[in-house]
């Protein structure tokens, strides 16, 4: 029997476009059933993620449709979008179709895709259908496809005239339907042949960032009037490529930098830290996780929320995951459809409860154990954890407090609320249980002076500005969302502002700064407000990987131009930098020219 003609098409998407899929693997209302390499199903994913609409991936092996798909279309094309409706889905499909609805059926969910001016919307609608491939019988042969790209690029060339002025979209700055319809396929028709065209596509499907320098190298390489566009590629350069060491600490201006760089807006950055830690902790609960998996899932999930923005991602997702890996780092393993089921569970009553064998978990069990690699990645692969609180027992019995006493018991359950900061992330386990005995002990007015006193810091490897630091992290904690902590709802609100005032009389007496250690510019206080729109204004990612020329990884591309490589020896890194970067020094000379 004869193979299918398009046999060796890779059978999942990867890479970027693998990490993307994972992310829509959740259950949702709005399902896409898409082959990830099909122009006309880029189309709507494109549309989809421009827009932000909530919607469930489905990966269609054309070859082997599946009966979900084939109720909805008797056809199995893709793409098919699953639309919610009483009591049954209702199916659409052909790209131009669905992306109208999207259009349409959300408004809300910006940029739109259509202006609003009527003559205009027609106009679009005429390029779109100006743009559209003919029968594709004729590319079976060889001359069949050089006639088709070359009647391509004819149609390219009078659309690029009807573009705006200044672009750099059809119809100036915001990309719109004619543009998601004619990149996918600008991709296929102009920059490959077909041997080359799946090794494109399987870097093309990454995210917006990638399709804004589409465009915008399409009007740079055809000017209008001209075609200087030749279909081929060409050898990429020899990249040194990226190191990324593990980084044990995080320190605060550094987590702040992130943020800035992904143009996260702090408010909702503090919101989903919240709901993501309490999620954590809950289905640990469930499950009868050992405290210490608590704190190395939280570890791993602010970090990893410190290199993805939350546009990226589900929270509950990459909760899900961090909880994942740290089951199997602290060897109290579960599956990954136990976490689901679990979560699943709590919002059951017992009754109701499902097993974990069920196969409404298959699908989200997936993208969880997908989100693992993301989850080791963002962490350096680095497998040192910590835990406060083995540490606050040792510290209780070095000060003679007994195991069950007031203010050994609060002091634990703030080692737990401690997680719901970046504290863990800055501070090693002396400098947090020093923090939460100290802070028990002035909240139940039982100081403990010798704690207090930091006689024994150096023992402890701390010091005062870094407790200092942790007393004032968690006293925001408490002050600002006192509902949602283990401690909080216990004392009055005013009691944190009582207690808070003698510690900012020492700061201000003995010079501790808020955060410790911080360099260059003072720290600025923020005012919720998200970072400047303009990519060119952020500041490059602190935590990307930087190769021994230099060059900096933009965020998603990781993989895709170069190898990354992670070490856990930042001297041995910057030996192997020294080394490699003598082969890519750049030697100019200056020479004066007299006028």
């Amino acid at each position: 029997m004869p193979a299918h003609p398009d046999s060796n098409l890779y059978p999942e998407a990867s890479g970027p476009a693998k990490a993307l899929v994972y992310q829509h693997r959740a259950e949702q209302p709005l399902k896409l059933y898409a082959g990830w390499f099909y122009p006309f199903v880029q189309r709507v994913w494109l549309a989809l993620e421009e827009k932000k609409i909530p919607y469930e991936y489905i990966e269609v092996n054309p070859y082997d449709k599946p009966g979900s798909l084939l109720r909805l279309n008797l056809q199995g094309l893709v793409p098919t979008l699953s639309t919610p409706a009483y009591p049954h889905p209702r199916p659409l499909y052909e790209s131009t179709v669905i992306l109208e609805y999207l259009e349409e059926a959300y408004p809300d969910h910006q940029p739109c895709f259509l202006p609003e001016d009527i003559y205009e919307r027609a106009r679009a609608r005429i390029w779109i259908d100006y743009c559209q491939p003919a029968d594709g019988s004729a590319q079976n042969t060889e001359a069949g496809l050089v006639q088709a790209r070359q009647e391509f690029l004819n149609h390219l060339k009078a659309w690029v005239k009807e573009t705006h002025t200044k672009g750099p979209f059809f119809l100036g700055e915001d990309i719109s339907l004619p543009d998601l319809v004619l990149a996918p396929r600008s991709i296929k028709e102009i920059t490959s042949y077909r041997a080359l065209y799946l090794p494109i596509y399987k870097r093309y499907a990454d995210n917006t960032a990638q399709r804004t320098a589409m465009a915008r190298n399409m009007r740079d390489e055809s000017p209008r009037g001209s075609s200087t566009m030749e279909p081929g590629l060409s050898a990429p350069a020899i990249h040194p490529s990226f190191i990324q060491v593990a980084n044990p600490y995080i320190f605060e201006q550094t987590v702040e930098n992130c943020i800035e760089a992904m143009n996260v807006n702090p408010l909702r950055e503090t919101s989903l830290r919240l709901q993501g830690v309490a999620w954590i902790d809950s289905v640990r609960r469930a499950l009868n996780l050992p405290i210490r998996t608590f704190d190395t899932a939280v570890g791993y999930y602010h970090r990893f929320r410190l290199v993805h923005p939350d546009n990226e991602y589900i929270f509950t997702d990459a909760a899900a995951a961090a909880l994942f890996t740290a089951c199997k780092i602290e060897d109290t393993l579960k599956k990954s459809r136990d976490i689901v089921c679990a979560a699943y569970n709590l919002k059951l009553a017992p009754s109701e409860h499902l097993s974990a064998d069920d196969p409404m978990f298959e699908s989200h069990a997936r993208g969880i154990i997908g989100l693992e690699r993301l989850m080791l990645e963002a962490s350096g692969f680095d497998f040192r954890t910590r835990h406060p609180q083995k540490t606050l027992m040792k510290l209780g019995r070095h000060y003679g407090l007994l195991k069950n006493s007031e203010v050994s018991n609060l002091a634990y359950r703030i080692s737990s609320d401690l997680y719901r900061t970046f504290a863990p992330i800055k501070q090693n386990s002396s400098t947090m249980a020093f923090s939460c005995l100290e802070l028990a002990g002035r909240l139940l007015d039982q100081r403990v002076e010798q704690v207090e006193s930091g006689v024994d810091y150096a023992q402890w490897s701390t010091n005062r500005a870094e407790i200092m630091e942790t007393l004032f992290d968690l006293l925001e904690l408490y002050t600002h969302h006192r509902s949602q902590t283990a401690v909080g709802s216990e004392f009055p609100a005013d009691r944190f502002l009582t207690v808070r005032i003698p510690l900012n009389q020492e700061a201000s007496e003995h010079n501790i700064p808020r955060y410790h250690p911080w360099i260059g510019q003072p720290h600025k206080q923020s005012n919720g407000g998200g970072a400047n729109d303009q990519d060119a204004s952020r500041p490059a990612h602190p935590l990307t990987p930087i190769a021994a020329n230099g060059d900096r990884q933009r965020t998603g591309e990781r993989g895709r131009d170069a190898a990354v490589r992670f070490m856990l020896d930042p001297a041995c890194a910057d030996e192997e930098r020294r080394q490699v970067a003598a082969y890519f020094k750049v030697e100019m000379e200056e020479y004066e020219v007299d006028g």
